[in-house]
């Protein structure tokens, strides 16, 4: 068993990328469509499982043939903030909202960071339920007043108690390729995405940290589903956040 290592990986010092795949331009295209035609619902209750427009992936680490589609549904009590510093922008704190204790994300390979720079991850909890039309006119408000932090929803497991916390979208998910030579996919589908390659295995080297940035449009579960459903990689594992814990999830690579 190994714990993923720290390699930096700048995207700048990605060089020689080749012409991009039309194919991958098309399949973005179309799979963004059909989930921004999900997000328009404005149902935040989904007992059924094709009831939900909320979903992550997941095939055993790459190793299982059978994709296994996990329907979750819209917490909309919860925000989830990953920031550079172990404090709030003037902004957000300035709405009274109840913070959890930060919890540090240790890793280098931030591109705007010197190495062993950590990240820091905590929750806003809002007070009550929001409707999915409020919940996401905060965050949008939120990611536009502060260029600085990384905004993501939280969610809850189906047919989970009223008033559970559930778990937050934080900046990063897993990529396994199919094989070496498919560095050039993973450069193409982060560019097209807005996400960056933020580390590589040493021991396993088919595995990438993939993370998105302040910039970028669509949070993390929603780049990873992306990366998953187009079929060009073995495996994506999504990272989510949990103060339940005092940390985030954990991951492990097996042999």
């Amino acid at each position: 068993m190994y714990r993923m290592n720290n390699k930096s990986k700048n995207p700048s010092a990605l060089q020689g990328v080749r012409e991009k795949s039309p194919t991958v331009t098309l399949y973005i295209v179309c799979l963004l469509s059909f989930m921004f035609m999900g997000c328009g619902r404005q149902d935040s209750s989904f007992m059924e499982n094709d009831e939900s427009p909320y979903y992550y992936q997941y095939n055993g680490m790459g190793v299982n043939p059978m994709f296994e589609k996990t329907y979750i549904s819209l917490n909309t009590r919860y925000i989830s903030l990953t920031l550079k510093e172990p404090q709030l922008p003037v902004d957000i704190a300035q709405r009274g909202f109840i913070t959890s204790e930060f919890q540090r994300d240790v890793f280098n390979g931030w591109p705007d960071y010197n190495e062993n720079k950590d990240l820091y991850w905590t929750e806003l909890d809002l007070g009550k339920v929001l409707t999915p039309v409020q919940y996401f006119e905060i965050l949008a408000d939120m990611k536009k007043k502060n260029r600085d932090v990384i905004v993501g929803p939280f969610f809850n497991s189906l047919g989970t108690l009223e008033g559970t916390k559930g778990f937050g979208t934080g900046y990063a998910f897993f990529v396994k390729l199919k094989s070496v030579g498919d560095e050039v996919l993973l450069e193409q589908m982060t560019e097209q995405t807005g996400c960056i390659i933020m580390w590589q295995n040493d021991f396993l080297p088919l595995w990438f940290k993939i993370g998105i940035t302040e910039d970028s449009e669509l949070n993390a579960l929603e780049c990873a589903n992306i990366f998953y459903e187009s079929g060009l990689f073995q495996s994506v594992e999504m990272l989510f956040m949990n103060d339940s814990e005092g940390k985030t999830d954990d991951f492990h690579i097996y042999e």
